[in-house]
């Protein structure tokens, strides 16, 4: 039977004109579309229905059929081997939420270097916080696990384009074209049949107005929801049942049947996708309950499809999961070990033979203290059992290795069955031959995590989102929670949702694995790591050994990040300009940065001035050099750039003070020549006869230390990953030792 129903999606209409939307006309074609989807995919889904009930506990024997054949006594019992290896397969998925501390890092556009680095962490921190939060997280993380590995696909959806939470979905309820290749972009339509309890559905259109709007059939909705109305509905008494239904009693949904509603994505045939909600049991002249035209921009945007591969032919209905995989092997083996129990059973049955249906009768076996008597109508008969042990241990062996051999795609079960002791290399290298055969599985996992953790970014860092929507509780607490760690709303809009990265953790989901990796830094990477590597690094085994909660409680990291290199450089160049050297502008350096660092020198030294205004001949001078080589970093930048305006701005306000200062510096200087002062230098104090040296030698300085300043920086730019300290006499030597340690290596390179 085809899947495709004549007259359902037409590409034309009957004036040979293309449908460029509102391709399903009504509930009732839709009801079509469902039935023929279903009836295509009946035998798998009585498949995917037998495997979850073999790993559910179902007997290998049909207790029915058992006794309409006469079969009584026999063993019938499921040992639990299925449902252990989907345990052992859900178990790394599950686990490694434990371990993460954020989802992922991410990024944002706004602010300045400096600012990003030290935002971009605390939103990532918060937005984790926010989805871990949500009630029905864990739960449909589970689900999701469950459907991923057993059948192998598994489905997120979100049911509007504003509401960042979602709904967990399997292949048993969401159906589609068969054929369809593994791509939720080629999919032309997808339905899923929801049962919908009468007040919630009512909660829809609580505000007619506002349904209205967003696309609801407000008469519809009632014509629905009274059609599921029981007995004790009273349905008599219309003004009653209406003052009910818009209260959403609990009552009336108590006594009520619950709404069959089917949900439909339809991909018009400009790439948009459109959503309709119809009554399950519609006629037809029956109207939508809900509809709206494009409103996903792309099939991607509302579905999040988890694939555990490709399968045979690349199509969704080609893939298989952990259930299927492990059928065949586990049946037999639990009618395997459900027959040795019956020959165990018989062997250990003592036989009596009776002479006469009399001696059965009059009981001849009678208990006598510790003993039993026999009368002499009954006999012991020895028979002899044939051995099944080796030709059913042997089978059984056999059938092990297969099911492990099929388990452990999916997870470790089969590395986990083994319990010889083994050193700690021995079992690392265990570890690394079981990670390497549940890695595709696991990185698949991940990547559509990744995808579906953009899309909930994405409208999580939307600006338009209101307190009011759904969901826009969490996103609200979510903005109040960074505003009070120090990053604005504008970082929030401004992220940059494609440069997301998921953090997919260590040790894939093992515990035992996370530990060896984590161990092995300490070893091998914890000495040569500055303090706050180590800190990261001690974080990281806290976490390996408990959680990532218990390990941030027990060593805490930073809220400030480790500064740049940029940032020490400058911090170090504004040492040397408060001397009165001269410092050159490379153009390989960041010049944001620079030209901020330089910025916040000047705003530190004009404190002093506001402090003690008689210090002008002091400060001035020193305030010069910084603001003259922060001009030459101010060429380097973007000038259409918002964050160059500020810096300009900055810059040419202490201009001005500079400026003036100095010229009255330089009028104080002439007036005193003039009247002959020739003592003058003599009586201004040390600090005030320095700071005026300072800036009448600046260029005979200058021909003295250029050689010098020009060596310590070009040392400083290639020393990219060292820590800076001001105070380190030495520190040119040590530039020089590192610039010639890090030019062998590249040369050898």
């Amino acid at each position: 039977m085809s899947d495709t129903p004549d007259g359902i999606l037409p590409v034309t209409n009957e004036n040979n004109q293309i449908i460029m939307e509102d391709r399903v006309k009504d509930p009732f074609s839709l009801k079509s579309i469902w039935g023929v989807l279903w009836d295509a995919d009946w035998l798998s889904s009585r498949n995917r229905s037998i495997y979850q009930a073999n790993i559910d506990g179902s007997p290998p024997y049909s207790d029915a059929k058992d006794r309409l054949r006469g079969r009584f006594g026999r063993s019938n019992v499921n040992w639990n081997l299925a449902g252990q290896s989907q345990l052992s397969a859900e178990l790394p998925y599950n686990d490694i939420l434990d371990s993460l501390d954020v989802f992922g890092s991410v990024s944002t556009k706004y602010g300045l270097d400096q600012e990003r680095r030290i935002w971009n962490p605390i939103i990532s921190e918060e937005f984790t916080r926010m989805i871990k939060n949500w009630e029905d997280f864990y739960p449909l993380w589970q689900q999701n696990v469950h459907l991923f590995t057993m059948d192998g696909v598994s489905f997120c959806t979100h049911e509007d384009d504003i509401d960042w939470r979602w709904n967990v979905v399997g292949m048993q309820y969401l159906k589609f074209y068969r054929q369809t290749k593994a791509n939720v972009e080629e999919l032309d339509i997808v339905v899923t049949k929801r049962e919908i309890q009468p007040h919630k559905l009512m909660e829809k259109i609580r505000n007619r107005e506002e349904a209205k709007v967003m696309g609801w059939d407000c008469d519809e909705v009632e014509k629905v929801v009274k059609k599921a109305s029981s007995k004790s509905f009273p349905a008599d008494d219309p003004q009653k049942a209406q003052s009910m239904w818009k209260n959403n009693d609990l009552y009336a949904s108590s006594t009520s049947r619950t709404c069959s509603v089917l949900i439909a994505w339809i991909k018009e045939l400009d790439g948009s996708v459109s959503m309709a909600w119809g009554d399950f049991d519609a006629g037809e002249d029956s109207k939508w309950m809900y509809s709206n035209r494009s409103k996903f921009k792309s099939m991607s945007s509302s579905i999040h499809a988890y694939l555990y591969g490709v399968g045979t032919n690349g199509d969704f209905h080609s893939i298989r999961g952990n259930g299927q995989k492990v059928f065949a092997s586990t049946r037999a083996l639990e009618m395997l070990m459900n027959k040795a129990v019956d020959m165990g059973v018989h062997a250990s049955t003592p036989v009596i033979q009776a002479g006469s249906e009399d001696d059965i009768a009059e009981n001849a076996i009678r208990p006598f203290g510790p003993y039993a008597l026999i009368t002499s109508g009954m006999t012991f008969q020895e028979i002899k059992v044939p051995n099944f042990d080796q030709s059913l241990g042997s089978s059984i062996g056999m059938l092990q290795g297969v099911f492990q051999e099929q388990a452990s795609g999916f997870s470790k079960a089969g590395q986990a069955m083994d319990r010889t002791e083994r050193t700690k290399y021995e079992v690392q290298a265990r570890l690394e031959t079981a990670s390497n055969l549940s890695n595709g599985g696991f990185n698949l996992f991940f990547s559509a995590w990744k995808r579906h953790l953009m899309e909930v970014l994405r409208r999580v860092c939307r600006e338009d989102y209101q307190q009011c929507d759904p969901g826009g509780r969490e996103v609200f607490e979510f903005r109040r929670r960074c505003l009070a760690r120090g990053v604005p709303c504008e970082a929030i809009y401004a992220v940059d949702v494609g440069e997301f990265d998921v953090n997919m953790g260590i040790g894939k989901g093992s515990a035992a694995e996370r530990r060896i990796v984590a161990d092995a830094l300490k070893q091998q990477i914890y000495g040569a790591a500055d303090p706050e590597g180590k800190r990261i690094i001690d974080n990281m085994i806290a976490a390996a050994y408990t959680n990532a909660t218990t390990a941030k409680a027990i060593i805490p990291m930073n809220d400030d990040l480790r500064q740049p290199l940029d940032f020490q450089v400058a911090v170090l160049e504004n040492a040397m300009l408060d001397m009165g050297s001269t410092v050159p502008v490379l153009p390989s350096q960041d010049h944001y940065v620079h030209a901020q660092t330089h910025l916040d020198n000047i705003v530190e030294l004009s404190q002093q001035l506001t402090d003690d205004p008689n210090s002008m001949n002091q400060v001035i001078p020193i305030m010069n050099g910084p603001w003259m080589h922060g001009q030459e970093h101010l060429a380097y930048l973007d000038p259409q750039d918002e964050r160059t305006a500020q810096l300009r701005e900055g810059y040419q306000q202490f201009g001005e003070v500079i400026t003036n200062g100095m010229k009255h510096i330089a009028r104080e200087a002439e007036k005193a020549q003039a009247q002959g002062m020739q003592n003058q230098e003599a009586e201004i104090s040390g600090a005030e006869l320095s700071a005026y040296g300072q800036a009448v030698d600046a260029q005979a300085k200058l021909g003295m230390k250029q050689e010098e300043v020009q060596q310590k920086l070009v040392q400083s730019d290639q020393l990219h990953r060292q820590k800076l300290t001001q105070n380190d006499i030495a520190f040119a030597q040590k530039l020089r030792q590192a610039a010639l340690a890090s030019k062998v290596k590249s040369t050898k390179a």
